[in-house]
């Protein structure tokens, strides 16, 4: 039976750049998790929690760019690494249109408009025709017809008998820390401990994990380094390479280095603190596909 049009709740919800990476955010939608902090203010944080439901429907964007189409399947619960994150599982409905040059939002603002600076938001019952026409349409060929049809099934019954996603175990068992607070602090752990290590052996080092698709540019001389560095507290014998950063290791062997810090221990008594790791680093002179698992993608260590 389909659900009145009337009655349908849709949300805007949002993982922002400002506080998200693009591989963090690319996780979180294989993980088919939304995610916000417990502070995020303008109640958003209180909508999360108290007033979002199960099988109401959101679109996602990353600040101003649609990404896709989902239903709610799960209540709130918080970030067992960080209580102050709070979770919701969703099903994935439908990606953005293909053939968009972009999912960039050029209306004009409300609250729930990819262009508005919220994160957690309803749409009022009385603009719902308004997001048909400017955001189901355009970005997802629906309609509120569609959706109230779909309001009518029973949502996905999960295959994996409620445990995590496939994508989130192989992540966790590769080192990737799913708290992003937690994560943020181990990656500028291992950075620091980068960038001492080659001033100590005599190299001018360039931050640059921000502009480029290497972290560190080393130079001493005419020699250059680029310095790919990930911390983990796991063994580090798997780590997570994106996209860019195999295409630049691939253009540039012999002249990279992955510098892998770990067994970082993360201590969470009044507050966080990190201590101890191991350093491995290597140059990386081959990729052969037997080393790269595409989850997004996993490199293995080679020993130093």
């Amino acid at each position: 039976m389909n659900a009145p049009v009337s009655e349908l709740r849709i949300w805007k919800f949002s993982h922002g750049k400002d506080s998200f990476s693009e591989e963090e955010r690319n996780q979180l939608m294989q993980g088919h998790l939304i995610t916000l902090h417990s502070k995020t203010g303008h109640r958003q944080a209180e909508r999360f929690k108290d007033d979002m439901q199960v099988k109401d429907f959101f679109f996602l964007c990353h600040g101003n760019d649609v990404r896709l189409l989902g239903m709610v399947t799960s209540k709130p619960k918080r970030d067992p690494d960080d209580k102050k994150w709070l979770l919701r599982k969703y099903q994935k409905l439908w990606d953005r249109r293909e053939g968009l040059k972009s999912g960039r939002f050029r209306g004009p603002q409300k609250g729930w408009t990819p262009n508005y600076d919220s994160t957690c938001f309803l749409v009022p019952r009385d603009q719902l025709q308004d997001c048909e026409r400017q955001i189901l349409k355009p970005f997802f060929g629906k309609t509120l017809a569609d959706l109230a049809k779909q309001a009518g099934k029973r949502l996905d019954e999960p295959s994996n008998g409620g445990k995590e996603p496939r994508v989130v175990r192989e992540l966790r068992r590769a080192g990737f820390q799913t708290n992003v607070h937690i994560r943020t602090l181990v990656e500028d752990y291992a950075m620091g401990l980068a960038k001492r290590f080659f001033q100590k052996h005599h190299y001018t080092v360039d931050d640059t994990h921000r502009t480029r698709p290497y972290d560190l540019l080393c130079n001493k001389g005419r020699k250059s380094l680029f310095v790919e560095v990930k911390g983990t507290e796991s063994a580090g014998r798997k780590v997570i390479l994106t996209r860019n950063e195999v295409r630049h290791l691939r253009r540039h062997f012999g002249q990279c280095i992955l510098f892998v810090v770990h067994s970082i221990r993360v201590r969470k008594r009044k507050g966080i603190s990190l201590s101890a790791g191991s350093i491995k680093h290597s140059v990386i002179s081959d990729l052969r596909q037997d080393k790269l698992k595409a989850i997004a993608y996993e490199f293995r260590v080679p020993d130093s």
